[in-house]
């Protein structure tokens, strides 16, 4: 058995044929797939449910998703009165679920055919294990150019994170697909104290390792189709660097490969500081390329702000 949790904001979950909401809407190279993946849970044979909370999307999207609760009655879909934010509504789904395997999916992803039979196996196996499968980018090909920079930071980054070991399983950690038992996620929610973009699956991760609670990554990515053009994702970078340096407050031990390098470099601060100043206009400039420049870039922007 397994309830399939699916949180979703501003994003056209069924393809065109659906209706006529599902195209035009800036900043998405795709629209979703739900309808795959709810065609692969009732093939498996599983006794399944699949809960989509619209996390108080514009009235646009609801109008248009609430179409996926036509596929069947095992979809629950759900608008909520107020955005709770990425941390809030996966603690949410998890409480409101009724069997004991979650996985759970982000609502922009594509899906191979061999998605649900490849988690089959880990049904019910342990109690206390993290099952990851990653996420990978769709070809460069099908892509307009103010999304290249997005997937070559999915590419050289994210994509990492499918190969990670030992420690380096937890500082990577995703939440857009990964299965997880019930009782867990109840005893181990997502700290709900920040609502902001950003790193709420950080130190989720971080957590875990503290706990002594295993990531078993296995080789089953979802495709990631909501891709930013370069402006938005550059600021959302940057947002994202506001949220962890407000989670480092009340979680001053939380490792990032950012803090890390900052305390490592802490001594350089008052020379590099004004220098890293003068070069943002350049590394924005050389990520807003057609061609991106070297993430190296986006990294110096990130240092500036965490330095700010």
């Amino acid at each position: 058995m397994l309830s399939v949790c699916v949180p979703t904001y501003s994003f056209f979950i069924l393809p065109p044929k659906f209706g006529a909401g599902g195209q035009g809407h800036v900043g998405v190279s795709m629209t979703g797939q739900l309808h795959l993946l709810y065609q692969q849970l009732k093939a498996s044979g599983l006794d399944f449910e699949m809960l989509v909370y619209e996390d108080a999307s514009p009235n646009t999207y609801y109008q248009y998703n609430k179409q996926i609760a036509e596929l069947g009655p095992e979809i629950r879909y759900r608008k909520l009165g107020s955005n709770l934010g990425r941390a809030s509504i996966r603690n949410l789904l998890a409480k409101e679920a009724q069997y004991q395997n979650l996985l759970f999916i982000d609502s922009d992803s594509g899906f191979p055919d061999v998605f649900v039979s490849n988690y089959l196996p880990f049904l019910d196996r342990e109690l206390d294990v993290i099952i990851a499968g990653g996420r990978i980018y769709p070809d460069k090909e099908q892509l307009e150019a103010a999304f290249w920079l997005h997937k070559k930071y999915g590419d050289e980054r994210e994509q990492l994170n499918l190969k990670a070991v030992g420690e380096a399983r937890y500082h990577g950690f995703q939440t857009n697909n990964f299965m997880v038992s019930k009782a867990l996620m109840i005893s181990h929610p997502f700290d709900e104290s920040h609502t902001g973009y950003g790193h709420e699956d950080t130190l989720w991760g971080w957590q875990l390792k503290a706990m002594d609670i295993p990531i078993e990554r296995i080789d089953n990515p979802v495709v990631h189709l909501q891709l930013m053009p370069a402006s938005v994702f550059l600021d959302k970078q940057l947002e994202a660097i506001v949220n962890l340096k407000m989670l480092e407050i009340e979680h001053p031990d939380l490792p990032t490969k950012l803090s890390d390098f900052s305390k490592q470099w802490s001594w350089s601060k008052p020379v590099l500081k004004p220098i890293l100043m003068s070069l943002c206009p350049m590394a924005r400039s050389r990520l807003m390329r057609k061609e991106p420049g070297s993430l190296y870039w986006l990294d110096l922007l990130k240092l500036y702000a965490y330095w700010k």
